[in-house]
């Protein structure tokens, strides 16, 4: 029986309990409709509402209706609104006793919902799908009370429904002892301290916006606590004894764990259908149910990384769609030459590595004080060192910041065994002896080729070592080539892929690229191959525009040739660059911005050669600058008609002449 199946049961079971003799429907009566909602007789005075056909989206629900000579009074609401889309906001009447489960499920524009006092069951379940609802209140509740919005019973220590339309984080009040059972369904929060709460009710967080957790001793939780919430930091309490069934089920967010030595067992499915789940850490030994950890399907499946020590799980706990692995836990200690900052989360931080060893392994968790800490970032740890040439990361770090690796300039080879979300070139900004990037876990945003960092679709490279040498054909899989992915690179030439779409900001900045094709269909961004080594320039027919600063500084770029089709040279595209000749094939209008041909210097002014039918006036003093100046010819006779091969037979002929003439000169000598 599913979950849906168990918790209907159970509230027909209350039901017919609580209003056996008031709510059974009358055999000799027939449903009815009025002024938009239909009725179910249940006694010869009483009726239940069954549904809304209207259009009003702010709705009183009647507290008496008449029928064929019969006033009926409401006193319950079975299915009513279930799956409506439009209405905003129920009052319900003070005749009503009950409402069903799935009276509101689904309605997801549900803003405001009041109950009378008279009320006998309210849970959370009957709100599942009602994501836009900020407030239930209860008018003179016996049973129940409302604060601000949120349920609770009527001495407040049940919390019983919170509703999922407000988001951000919550301290539960000191007052409540218990969660009701799905009180936070579909909540949009972030983040809940449970405060002094000691029991939590099944399905409490079911498909909630939750991103931390922390499991604390003394609490006891019910089946499915956690199910399909978007927990992605969890935090298991040293003192917990028990994981309970299905407690974090379809928790796809989920990509490491932790389990403490005073965990003795975890229960079936507790984590079933965690299909990002790649590293458990066991700190101690643990009897662990059928399907635990299987987060495989078929077509689907999937590997656990289990780190223990020394034991290993039973083929039971991980299914038949799931593999297990394992490897030995890395527990550091002080003294091992890293710097730790530990948080009271339990979580801590390495902002430092002192040590002597150029290959570094960094822990996955920490021993200080009688408490293990989770290793979870490494903020700015490695920056500057100029001795490490290899570091291994843990699957536990969820997060890097820029500037972590910066400036090691022997640094070789990183390996993330960690799920990576976010990925820069701006990591390893002065990393210029890096050869592999490596990533070992692509369940995150990112992958790994070759050493080479891309996202998890293989369509946007990220980062290309920055000391990689030669020619690199980039995979047609790649649209998108983000900021700085090859800046500061050793590589002499990029051949970009057929799905090539857009080159970033910088991609190429003060690159040793030598060789660029510029190619039709590809947009490009600020200062792209901006102080690199081009010296071989070809820009594709097709190609309209030369962005801002996109060749500026490039000194060793001297003959730029464009194809008629290009119609903007933007600002600075070329300042500061050593072109000495520029031929522009076409007739048509061109723009040429600030600066752009801005080639000359006080100490070494230049006269530019432009060979070109466009209009001369795109290269005066605001396009020159103050030390450049142009001689401006026409495009050699060649017309409107032209192509790039007219350039190229001219410059044969060029070659031919110098050919011939060696010739003669050496036949005279």
């Amino acid at each position: 029986m599913n979950s849906k199946a168990i918790i209907l049961a159970a509230v027909l079971t209350l039901v017919a309990v609580l209003s056996a003799s008031v709510l059974v429907p009358s055999e000799s009566d027939a449903e009815f409709s009025q002024d938009g909602f239909m009725y179910e007789p249940l006694t010869e005075h009483t009726v239940a509402v069954t549904g809304y056909t209207g259009e009003e989206t702010e709705l009183t629900v009647p507290s008496q209706v008449e029928y064929e000579g019969v006033t009926y009074s409401v006193v319950a609401a079975n299915g009513t609104f279930e799956g409506n889309e439009t209405v905003e906001s129920i009052v319900f009447p003070e005749t009503l006793r009950l409402v069903d489960e799935y009276a509101l499920s689904g309605c997801s524009a549900l803003k405001a919902v009041v109950f009378p006092g008279t009320i006998e069951v309210i849970s959370g379940v009957m709100f599942e799908g009602c994501t836009a609802l900020v407030s239930v209140e209860v008018v003179e509740g016996e049973r129940y009370v409302s604060v601000d919005g949120v349920v609770y019973n009527s001495d407040m220590t049940e919390l019983v429904y919170f509703p999922a339309g407000i988001a951000g984080t919550l301290v539960i009040p000191d007052i409540v002892e218990s969660i009701g059972r799905a009180a936070f369904i579909d909540s949009g929060l972030t983040s809940v301290d449970l405060a002094n709460v000691t029991e939590v009710g099944p399905f409490a967080f079911r498909s909630s916006a939750l991103s931390s957790v922390t499991v604390e001793p003394g609490v006891t939780y019910g089946a499915d606590a956690y199910q399909g919430a978007a927990v992605q930091w969890l935090i298991i309490e040293d003192g917990v004894d028990t994981i309970g069934s299905g407690m974090f089920e379809y928790c796809i967010n989920l990509r490491t764990v932790t389990i403490p030595a005073s965990v003795e067992s975890i229960g079936n499915m507790a984590f079933t259908g965690c299909y990002q789940l790649t590293d458990v850490y066991f700190l101690g030994e643990t009897e662990v149910s059928g399907n635990a950890f299987s987060s495989g399907t078929e077509g689907h499946e999937s590997t656990i990384i289990f780190h223990t020590d020394g034991w290993e799980l039973p083929d039971s706990a991980i299914g038949d769609y799931t593999e297990a692995a394992y490897d030995d836990l890395i527990i550091g200690h002080e003294g091992d030459g890293f710097v730790y900052q530990f948080h009271t989360d339990g979580y801590a931080h390495i902002v430092n590595y002192i040590g002597e060893g150029a290959e570094v392994v960094v822990p996955s968790h920490v021993d200080y004080d009688g408490r293990i800490y989770i290793v979870n970032e490494v903020p700015g740890a490695f920056s500057g060192n100029a001795e490490i040439t290899y570091i291994s990361l843990p699957a536990t770090i969820d997060g890097f910041e820029i500037g972590t690796f910066n400036d090691c300039t022997s640094l070789v080879r990183v390996d993330f065994h960690s799920a990576l979300n976010a990925v820069s070139a701006l990591f390893f900004s002065g990393c210029t002896s890096m050869q592999e990037v490596n990533v070992m876990n692509p369940n995150g945003q990112a992958a790994s080729v070759d050493g080479v960092l891309y996202s998890i679709d293989l369509s946007s490279l990220d980062y290309f070592p920055a000391g990689r040498t030669g020619t690199f054909t980039m995979p047609d899989t790649v649209q998108t080539v983000p900021n700085y992915t090859f800046a500061d690179t050793a590589v002499s030439e990029v051949i970009l892929g057929d799905g090539v779409t857009f080159v970033g900001d910088y991609a190429f900045y003060g690159s040793a690229v030598e060789t660029v094709t510029m190619k039709a269909g590809v947009e490009y961004g600020m200062g792209v191959y901006s102080d690199t080594a081009v010296s071989d320039l070809t820009v594709e027919d097709g190609v309209d525009s030369i962005s801002t600063m996109m060749f500026a500084g490039c000194d060793d770029l001297t003959v730029l040739v464009l194809p008629e089709s290009i119609m903007e040279i933007a600002d600075s595209a070329f300042e500061g660059s050593g072109l000495r000749e520029v031929i522009i094939a076409g007739d048509g209008d061109l723009f040429v911005g600030m600066n752009a041909f801005a080639v000359g210097t006080e100490d070494q002014p230049v006269t530019l050669k432009v060979f070109t039918d466009r209009s001369s006036d795109a290269f005066d003093p605001l396009t020159l600058g103050e030390y450049t100046t142009a001689e401006v010819e026409p495009y050699g006779g060649i017309g409107s008609g032209s192509s790039g091969s007219s350039v190229v037979w001219a410059a044969a002929a060029v070659v031919i002449a110098a050919i011939v003439a060696g010739l003669v000169l050496g036949r005279e000598d």
